[in-house]
């Protein structure tokens, strides 16, 4: 069993457009893109498992579990993320 601190360097582009119709007053949109970069802080936790068969042959199994903060990137007050 292990654990210890993560680190996790994000590269983001986001674009989007969106358009509504009202019946007689017409289209209304907006649209916008960007780029975002971020380095996330989290942590993780591993464990392995190994059964010797014989002499030749090991098995072994793993497990690793992350968690980092969330990530939001925000163009023009619209949002995607996590």
């Amino acid at each position: 069993m292990s654990g210890g601190l993560a680190l996790m360097e994000i590269f983001s582009s986001f674009g989007y457009a969106q358009f509504v119709t009202i019946p007689g007053l017409g289209t209304q949109g907006s649209a916008g893109s960007g780029s975002q970069r971020e380095l996330l802080v989290g942590g993780y936790l591993q464990g392995n498992l190994q059964y010797q068969v014989n002499k030749r042959w090991d098995v072994m199994a793993g497990v690793q579990w992350r968690k980092f903060g969330s990530f939001w990137h925000k163009e023009n007050q619209v949002t995607a993320g996590d």
